[in-house]
């Protein structure tokens, strides 16, 4: 039996009748008809339906009433003669996603390749260098280009952060190794926007990195013992005792922490720029550790390294 008249939505007008013509009938294009593809004597349903929404390539479907297998047969290899589809996946479409200027959450990558399933999305993701943020749970991904990143190796995309070593347990390791007086956990925390004092903590009993307190402040420092004391000479260099300041000096440092309390330390640092004599970041740490005033400079309550 061969289908005499049927309706379809999802392809353009001429690919319905050429559709139609393909399977020895008449088509009659209907944008807004509810069943899609419907034969005229209801014996056959065969749907078109674009996929997910998306207009162009179609799905075929036999319908719900029953019939010889061979009308159904008959329908399904016109189409597939016709070369009715589902649209291609590649891993480029995700490249592309990828590399504009803001990061993407897995819904959206899936999405991008036509509403495939994490599962799909996911083998997909695994042909493309992408890296994922340390912060916000990791929800959010984007092109892994090391031109991207800054001289510390990190990249923000808005509020959305990544580094190259992607994963904020990789990344403190490797600053500290390579910074030149080693970085206080107050200091990272600015730098990377996210706590990081449990994750430092977890990378000294893991040997990975270490720490000590100068003039009253822990510093971590690089696991190597002679890349250690470099970092340490360069801190002490930086970071002179609070009795080495002019008065006036600390005394402009206490009416500013009286004035903004709760101000962490490297924002001090900025309202006190312009000063003569200057005033910088280790100045101000030493001020408080000096006077044991670290915890108003902190911002949320007192917390010592």
């Amino acid at each position: 039996m061969r289908i005499e008249h049927f309706r379809c939505t999802g392809v353009a007008a001429h690919r319905c009748s050429q559709l139609g013509r393909r399977l020895g009938g008449t088509a009659a294009h209907a944008a807004n008809d509810p069943w899609p593809v419907r034969s005229v004597n209801a014996q056959y349903s065969l749907i078109l339906a674009p996929a997910r929404g998306r207009s162009g390539p179609v799905s075929a479907f036999p319908g719900p009433f029953p019939g010889p297998p061979q009308a159904i047969l008959e329908i399904v290899l016109g189409i597939l003669r016709y070369n009715v589809t589902m649209p291609k996946r590649s891993p480029g479409m995700l490249l592309d996603a990828l590399s504009g200027p803001q990061p993407l959450t897995l819904p959206q990558l899936q999405e991008v390749l036509l509403n495939a399933s994490p599962a799909t999305t996911f083998r997909y993701l695994r042909q493309v260098p992408y890296v994922r943020s340390y912060n916000e749970n990791g929800r959010y991904y984007t092109l892994f280009d090391p031109q991207r990143f800054d001289s510390f190796g990190l990249l923000s995309l808005g509020t959305v952060r990544f580094s190259q070593d992607r994963s904020l347990t990789a990344t403190l390791p490797r600053l500290v190794n390579q910074a030149e007086a080693g970085w206080t956990d107050k200091e990272l925390q600015h730098l990377l926007h996210v706590p990081v004092h449990g994750p430092l903590l977890d990378a000294v009993r893991r040997d990975r990195i270490q720490r000590e307190p100068i003039h009253g402040v822990f510093v971590y420092l690089s696991a190597d013992a002679q890349q250690a004391h470099s970092q340490r000479t360069a801190r002490l260099s930086r970071m002179g005792p609070a009795s080495d300041l002019d008065p006036w000096q600390i005394i402009h440092v206490l009416l500013a922490l009286l004035r903004h309390p709760n101000t962490p330390p490297h924002q001090l640092a900025r309202l006190l720029r312009g000063h003569s004599p200057p005033i910088r970041l280790e100045h101000i740490t030493a001020v408080l550790a000096e006077f044991d005033l670290e915890p108003l400079g902190e911002k949320g309550g007192p917390a010592h390294s």
